[in-house]
Order: structure tokens, then sequence, then C-alpha cells
């Protein structure tokens, strides 16, 4: 018989737990809810211990055929093998929590949910972070597609966490209903508090009191880190680009020398990986959020990233691709400025006109704010999720 338990299930892509699974297993706690965590370790070596969650059972193991995975000609079939190996443990150790409700994470671990759901009579969450296929540089995308639209009919409720993405499930796949739409939203912020971070680490690097434009997340091309770099050369002298998380070192060298080519480099500061419980602190004390991204996909066109929400959550107004998801966020809001993600002269521009006068950036600030406290949080968009979660367990 499945207990009251939540297990999760999750490809270890990175070593952090993500923000709306953090937040998730928080609630379900809150509620009394056992949760029991099963993940990979991460497929990119940051350098970083892998994290836990206190309130969970975080299972996290070790995929053996890892190891193969840099034998020459052999990649593609490893890692193929890897994901089989990946869906046995899943579902060995998803069988032994004896859970009341699965939530397979993306479809890279649907299979191993359907199994364990079938096998002890649990309901089946299949909680689409991604539109898995339209990311860039997903490999077999027709085999993902093909598993997608079998099992994802099998799913007892089927969420998505922006609604074009929601739509685009529906239709694709002619689901009979839209998907449930739980934003990637953080826990409320009661009270806007400032920080002062940033300015602490610029003086450690002797760099005097500037403004800042600032990015978390990580940094490549996609996500405009190139572009952003191309702009500080049109903003005002007093900007700072402060980039926070990981990237990969020979784009970092990239970016550096794009920099220097452009005499900027002492406004250009990458500080790295921090710890989650640190991270916001960073955008607090932060005076614009960069979330430009590049239309790279559906997965991107269609994008509200945990990012914008967290920007909005310490009062930040925030410069974002003029794309659906962000336009309803921001603009709709009234809480920033949506550019063409292409262009460094309309990314620089609207640095310019916030950074530009007190008045407007204090404005948006309040909206920021505002909008994240009474609506962008995951009291409100989480609760829904959780309700059906508990009638899940009660039935």
């Amino acid at each position: 018989m499945a207990g009251k338990r939540v297990c999760i299930l999750r490809m270890g892509w990175q070593p952090f737990i993500d923000e709306p699974l953090r937040n998730l297993i928080d609630a379900l706690a809150a509620r009394g809810i056992e949760t029991t965590l099963l993940k990979s370790r991460a497929r990119a070596d940051l350098g970083l211990p892998e994290e836990t969650h206190p309130k969970a059972d975080c299972q996290i193991f070790q995929l053996r055929l890892k190891r193969f995975s840099k034998l020459p000609g052999l990649r593609p079939v490893v890692l193929f093998l890897g994901w089989f190996e990946f869906i046995f443990r899943l579902v060995v150790r998803g069988l032994r929590a004896k859970p009341g409700v699965v939530i397979a994470i993306d479809v890279d671990t649907l299979p191993a949910g359907w199994m364990i759901a079938r096998l002890i009579g649990a309901k089946l969450i299949f909680y689409s972070y991604e539109l898995y296929t339209d990311r860039p540089g997903i490999p077999a995308k027709p085999f993902w597609n093909m598993l997608e639209r079998l099992l994802i009919h099998h799913a007892d409720l089927v969420v998505a966490c922006e609604p074009n993405r929601a739509r685009v499930l529906q239709e694709r796949f002619n689901l009979p209903e839209c998907p449930m739409v739980v934003l990637n939203v953080p826990p409320r912020n009661t009270e806007l508090k400032r920080s002062r971070r940033i300015q602490d680490y610029l003086q450690t690097q002797g760099i005097p009191a500037a403004k800042v434009a600032y990015f978390h997340g990580w940094i490549n091309r996609a996500r405009c880190a190139d572009t952003f770099v191309r702009a500080m050369k049109h903003t005002d002298p007093d900007v700072v680009l402060f980039f926070v998380g990981p990237i990969e070192e020979a784009f970092k060298q990239e970016l550096l020398q794009l920099a220097r080519d452009l005499g900027v480099e002492k406004r250009v500061i990458f500080r790295g990986v921090v710890p989650s419980e640190e991270l916001m602190e960073y955008p607090a004390s932060a005076d614009v959020g960069l979330q430009a991204q590049l239309n790279v996909g559906l997965n991107s066109f269609y994008c509200a990233p945990i990012k914008l929400f967290q920007y909005l959550s310490v009062g930040l107004p925030v410069i974002g691709s003029n794309f659906p998801g962000m336009l309803d966020v921001i603009e709709k809001n009234n809480a920033g400025i949506c550019v063409d993600p292409e262009s460094e002269k309309e990314i620089a521009a609207a640095i310019n006109r916030i950074l530009g006068g007190d008045a407007l950036r204090q404005n948006l600030s309040k909206n920021a704010f505002r909008a994240a406290h009474e609506k962008y949080c995951y009291e409100v968009e989480g609760k829904k999720l959780l309700d059906i979660i508990e009638r899940f367990l009660d039935s």
C-alpha cells in the first residue's frame, strides 16, 4: 500500500537543488508531508559538493557508466545506456520509498515515474520544467518526443511553469485539458531590504562605488552574456556589470578578452558560484537585473525563469527579452523594460534609462516588489499544486 509520502525524481544536471524544487519540498514539509528526492549526481563538474535538503530524504547516486562517457567514439552509446541505468536506479529506489505520489520532473524521468506509480498504485504528476526537445543541444529529439507523447497521457496531473508552455504541451500532445501552471517563483519576501554584498566585494577588489547591472545563473551565449559585455561600451562610465554563477573557462576568457578590446575590462566582474543561502543578498545589492536571453527555440521564447521572479522579490527592476512570458510579467507590472536581446544598444539604453534617474528606478523597484509580494510568490503559485497533492494522498 502506497504511503503518505511524495517521491520526486530529478536528473542531475547540476549539483544544486534548484529553487522550484527547494520551494516544493519546503511547502510539502510545512504540510507535514514526507518527501524523498531521488537524483543522479551532477553531469557538469563544477568542483562543488552535491546539495541536499534538510527536510527531505535526499538520495543522490552516481551513475556507474558515466566513467566511460569520455571514451572516443563511444560517448553517444554510453550516454544512452547511462540513461537506462538512471531509470533503473530511480525505479528501484522509488519502489522502496513507497510513495503515494510520484513527481517526475521533465521527460527524462517520466518512464521511471510511470513505472513506480503503476507498480504500487501511486498517483503520477508530470512536472514539465522545460519544453524538453525545444532546448538547444538536446540529442535524439525524436526519441524524447516519442517518449513524452507516449507517457504524458498516463499522468494524473501535468504541470508546466509558464502559461504559453502549457498551451504548447496541450496542443502538441492533444491533451484533454491545459496543464496546470505553477510559475517558478520564490517564497514571499515580506520586507524590502537592501544589502551591501556587491559593494563590499567591489571594495575588496579596489573598484570604486558603482551602479550595478546584475546577472545570476548559468553564464553563456544563449543568456546574452557576450551581448551584455558589448552593451557596457554604451553605458554610463559609472556602471559595473556583475555576473554571479557558473561559466565554462574558455567562454569566460573570451568575455574577458572582449571586455579588454572594448576598454571596459574594469567594469566587468565575475564573482563565480556562491552558496545558495547567500545568493539573494547579491540582487538585493544591485540596481538593475538582467534577464535577456536569445530566442533559440520555444523553450527560451516562452520563458519566465526563476531569476526573473527572484529579482522582483527584492525590488530589483528588470531588463528582459521582448518575449511573451517576460512581457507579461515585466512590462504589464511596470517593473522594468523589455528589449531586443540581440541589440547591445537597446540593452545599454535600458540600463542607462533605469540607472539615470532615481525616481524611475525607485518606481520600478516599488512595482517589482509589490508584484512579487502579491502574486509572484510560492505561497500563491504553489497552493494549487499542494492542494492537489494532498487530495491525491488522501484518496
